[in-house]
């Protein structure tokens, strides 16, 4: 019976410590607007350091207040910032919209801060939002962003790892000056233009769709490549070399082994897409099995992968089949036979 209690006593003494291990340094008073971080936003920082954002709506803009955020007094305590996104009930229903902007200088000199994750109901990022946020290392900013604002990652030294949305159409002001850790910077092709200074003393690779678009924008000539995205395949090139993804491209680019970069290069299109896939492990040979996405919305383009040469198959319109399926060579023959016509895209 001893030995029973004296193990229940050693448990809860364990399971105080792991409740006590994560405490709250520091929130919003619900007593004082002042301290709210937006008109539905509140804050709260733990001992783990992690500052978590939480509520519905746009934060509030600190830029023109002194840059007094509630948690300025705190920031060699933050590590990490988790913003609150859209929740839905299992219907679907939303049930809170989540936070749907980022406030000037919200995490401006934030110089312990680390990652950040940004959910997709944030649709703006204002101006210098990480302003000198120095330990930052990486940041994913989802397809919902719309548009960020000026100086937005200036002076981010320690930021290696960017990845810009789509739905974005230009980059602003001075918004990669002084990344001396940036090894590589990829221009989505929605963007179609970019401001003064966006890239001074940026030290990264600058992957554009043309050259004149980033051109006199801060960064050297030499810092400049352009890249094209084949639409019908999804397919990119730069300097002559073919990629499947962004990833492939920026980290061949990274590199100076000339034997990885042959790996993903060749000579002709065709065949340099079932090259790439039989290196990705998608394919056994570069006729047999690649794996291929039938698309029937591209009628008439026609490409050839080893000996076969497919085009668009209309009778795919008409069937159940769905279309965005993974299929092999060999069962796209099976339901199309060679007479009729489909376009093979690679995912």
């Amino acid at each position: 019976m001893k030995k029973i209690v004296l193990i229940l006593c050693v448990m809860l003494s364990f399971n105080a410590l792991a409740d006590d291990e994560i405490t709250i340094i520091a929130q919003t008073n619900p007593n004082d607007a002042s301290t709210k971080c937006g008109d539905n936003c509140t804050w709260t920082l733990y001992s783990n350091g992690k500052l978590e954002i939480k509520g519905s709506g746009d934060m509030y803009e600190w830029y023109n207040q002194g840059w007094n955020t509630p948690w300025k007094g705190y920031a060699e305590n933050i590590t990490n910032v988790v913003i609150e996104g859209a929740t839905k009930d299992e219907n679907g229903n939303v049930l809170n919209k989540g936070i749907t902007s980022i406030g000037s200088v919200a995490f401006a000199n934030l110089n312990s801060m680390k990652s950040i994750e940004v959910p997709d109901s944030v649709k703006y990022i204002s101006s210098l939002a990480f302003y000198n946020a120095t330990a930052l290392e990486s940041i994913h900013i989802p397809q919902s962003v719309e548009e960020i604002n000026w100086g937005t990652f200036e002076y981010a030294s320690s930021l290696k790892d960017v990845v810009l949305p789509n739905s974005l159409s230009y980059i602003p002001d001075y918004c990669f000056t002084n990344n001396t850790s940036l090894e590589a910077l990829f221009i989505p092709e929605s963007i179609t233009r970019v401001n003064n200074h966006a890239f001074d003393n940026t030290s990264a690779t600058i992957y554009c769709t043309s050259a004149s678009l980033c051109t006199d924008k801060g960064a050297d000539e030499s810092q400049i490549q352009t890249y094209t995205k084949d639409k019908i395949t999804g397919i990119y090139e730069t300097d002559g070399l073919y990629f499947l993804s962004v990833d492939d491209m920026i980290r061949a680019g990274k590199t100076t082994d000339t034997s990885q970069k042959s790996e993903i290069s060749c000579g002709d299109l065709d065949s340099c897409k079932a090259q790439i896939l039989k290196n990705k492990g998608l394919c056994s040979d570069l006729t047999g099995d690649c794996k291929v996405l039938i698309d029937s919305a591209n009628n008439g383009r026609m490409l050839k992968i080893g000996s076969n040469t497919y085009q668009s198959l209309e009778a795919l319109l008409k069937g159940n089949r769905d279309i965005r399926r993974i299929y092999t060579l060999d069962e796209a023959n099976q339901v199309a036979g060679k007479t009729n016509t489909f376009t093979i895209r690679y995912r």
